[in-house]
């Protein structure tokens, strides 16, 4: 369909009339590959392009903002259940079910709860909002 001369070739650099629309054109040619050959790989299509290319495109910031975003949930997530296994020993699904809830909230909020309301009060308390 593409020819077979453009087969294997590395992409690298891009020559543009005006350089202030290279970055929208690299977004334009990351989004075609990412929805038309969504079978390569993060690291295939890295190598297509030079990583510094990569970095500065739309779809990359978001995707990494939203990993960073991903990782501070788990993270407090995991904090959360950490403090409720230290208070209570063992984690049942009703405690488990609140963590994601509970953590709704900021931490100066959430580390008190967890700390000092017992597992009836917890469950109580978050009940209605783990069924949503």
């Amino acid at each position: 369909m593409y020819g077979s001369e453009w087969e294997g070739e590395r992409v690298t650099s891009l020559s543009t009339p005006n350089t202030s629309q290279q970055p929208e054109l690299l977004e334009l040619i990351e989004s075609i590959l990412v929805y038309k050959l969504p079978q390569m790989s993060r690291q295939e299509i890295e190598r297509m392009f030079s990583m510094s290319d990569l970095r500065q495109t739309r779809v990359y910031q978001e995707a990494l903002q939203e990993g960073i975003e991903q990782g501070i949930e788990q993270g407090r997530q995991e904090v959360a259940i950490g403090l409720l296994r230290m208070r209570f020993g063992t984690i049942d699904s009703e405690l488990e079910a609140i963590a994601p809830i509970v953590t709704q909230l900021p931490t100066e909020e959430f580390t008190p709860l967890l700390l000092q309301l017992s597992r009836e009060e917890l469950i109580a308390r978050f009940r209605g909002q783990t069924e949503r």
